[in-house]
């Protein structure tokens, strides 16, 4: 138990030397059920309803700049990889800002994911601890890499070929 105090401090303390890392203290976890509201229509969205698909999600906020700059390529990322069979998602964690606020910023920084409002309670459950964070799950709803920092869009999109994620026919 001890050990995996010390893993995730060394992650961490990567973080901070290098602003990029890749945690792996953090495999096996799962994404349980969760229901956040969109910021784009104000409507739910359900994870259940979604099960059986892998992708990954984005934790961030409107005011850091590196989950800002990783906007377009969470965009790429959505238009690439077929919505029926793949969930690419951002969330929120901003707990002071107002749904409007986000909902603007949305729409100013032309986000095409859904992009949902957490108060950091699935932050929590999912132990987010820096911003951004980007976890790739599996089918299953296995948590298969846990970045942390900006990353490229080739890297990203390597992780979602490995959990097969289909993508969108030409």
């Amino acid at each position: 138990m001890k050990y995996k105090y010390i893993k995730n401090g060394l992650c961490i303390l990567l973080v901070i030397i290098s602003s990029v890392a890749v945690c792996p203290a953090f495999a096996q976890e799962k994404i349980t059920d969760f229901a956040l509201v969109n910021a784009h229509d104000g409507k739910e969205f359900k994870i259940a309803e979604h099960r059986g698909k892998g992708g990954l999600i984005v934790f961030g906020s409107m005011y850091c700049r590196p989950c800002i700059q990783l906007i377009p390529v969470v965009n790429m990322l959505f238009e690439k990889y077929e919505v029926s069979e793949a969930v690419i998602i951002g969330v929120d964690i901003d707990s002071s800002t107002d749904n409007a606020v986000i909902q603007k910023f949305a729409s100013e920084k032309q986000i095409q994911f859904p992009l949902l409002i957490d108060t950091s309670k699935l932050a929590r459950q999912l132990k987010v601890f820096m911003l951004p964070t980007t976890l790739i799950f599996d089918k299953d709803g296995i948590v298969v890499k846990r970045f942390i920092g900006f990353q490229k869009y080739s890297v990203l999109e390597n992780e979602l070929e490995k959990v097969k994620v289909p993508k969108k026919k030409p």
